[in-house]
């Protein structure tokens, strides 16, 4: 997940009009889901 981190975030960015906080929250929220939705499945 590190490796994408980086790329995840950018498009955080852009999705969010630049705002680098909730980018990174935006992130973070996506990634948690994504952990959730592996475990369950």
């Amino acid at each position: 997940m590190t490796a994408r981190y980086g790329s995840l975030l950018r498009t955080a960015t852009l999705l969010t009009g630049g705002g680098r906080s909730r980018a990174e929250d935006l992130a973070q929220e996506a990634l948690l889901r994504t952990y959730r939705a592996e475990k369950e499945w």
